[in-house]
C-alpha cells in the first residue's frame, strides 16, 4: 500500500553485469587514448583509466585470493525495528590475513534544486552503522570461512521514498577488508517501510422489515356498510 519506493535495480544482477562488461573496455580505452594523446590529455586520461579498471576488477582481484564469496541476505523489504539476516561464506584460495569483515547500513536522502545549468543535487547521510562480522584473523587455503549476523534496522520514520527530484534510500554494504590488496565489496539496496497490517473493513448491517403483502379483496363490502332504511 506504500507507493513511491525506490527501485532495487542498483543491486540487480543486470547492473553488476553492466559494470563488469563495460568497465574494463572503458578503462582500457581511456589508457590507450591517454598514451596516444599523452600531451595534453595524458595526465587526465591515464589516471581516469586506471581508476575505472580498479573499480571494474576490484571484486575479481579480491576473489583471486579469497575465492568466490557467497552472500545471502534476507528480505529486501524490511520494517523499522526488524533485523536483516546475513550470511557470508568463502573458501580461500591462498592462506592470508584479513583485517575484518563488516556490514555497513547507510540511510541517505538526496534533493535536487534548480534546473538546467543551475541544477544541484544535495545529499545528507542521516544514518550509518558499521557491524563487525569477523575481526582480524588468519585464513587458511581450502578451509571454509563463514559468518552470520543480524543487521538491525533502527526505529525510524525515514521510509524509503523515490520521486523525480527527491530520494530517501537505504543500502547495506558488505566488505571483506584484505590488507595490501583490493577489498571485496558488495552493496545491497533495502526498502524500509512500515509493517503491513491486515486491513479491517467494517460493514454496517441494515435490517430491513419485510414488505407487507396485501391479499386480494373479496366480494364483500368492508366493515363500513350503508343500509337503506
Amino acid at each position: 500500500p506504500y507507493g513511491n519506493v525506490p527501485s532495487l535495480a542498483p543491486g540487480a544482477p543486470g547492473a553488476k553485469n553492466f559494470v563488469g562488461s563495460l568497465g574494463v573496455p572503458l578503462g582500457v580505452g581511456l589508457l590507450v587514448l591517454g598514451v596516444i594523446f599523452i600531451f595534453p590529455f595524458g595526465p587526465f586520461l591515464i589516471p581516469a583509466g586506471l581508476l575505472v579498471l580498479f573499480f571494474a576488477l576490484r571484486k575479481t582481484l579480491a576473489e583471486k585470493k579469497i575465492g568466490t564469496v557467497k552472500l545471502a541476505c534476507g528480505a529486501t523489504s524490511v520494517a523499522p525495528g526488524s533485523n536483516v539476516p546475513l550470511r557470508l561464506s568463502f573458501v580461500p584460495r591462498k592462506s592470508s590475513r584479513l583485517s575484518r569483515i563488516t556490514a555497513k547500513l547507510v540511510g541517505k536522502e538526496s534533493c535536487v534544486s534548480g534546473s538546467g545549468t543551475n541544477r544541484t543535487t544535495h545529499t545528507h547521510k542521516f544514518h550509518e552503522r558499521v557491524l563487525t562480522l569477523l575481526s582480524e584473523c588468519d585464513v587458511t587455503a581450502g578451509r571454509l570461512v563463514q559468518t552470520e549476523a543480524a543487521v538491525p534496522i533502527p526505529e525510524t520514520a525515514a521510509f524509503s521514498f523515490h520521486a523525480s527530484d527527491n530520494d530517501l534510500s537505504w543500502e547495506l554494504e558488505v566488505r571483506v577488508d584484505i590488507p595490501l590488496w583490493p577489498d571485496w565489496m558488495e552493496k545491497r539496496p533495502l526498502i524500509v517501510r512500515p509493517p503491513v497490517q491486515a486491513e479491517v473493513v467494517e460493514a454496517m448491517v441494515v435490517e430491513e422489515t419485510p414488505p407487507q403483502v396485501v391479499g386480494p379483496r373479496n366480494g364483500r363490502l368492508g366493515h363500513h356498510q350503508h343500509h337503506r332504511g
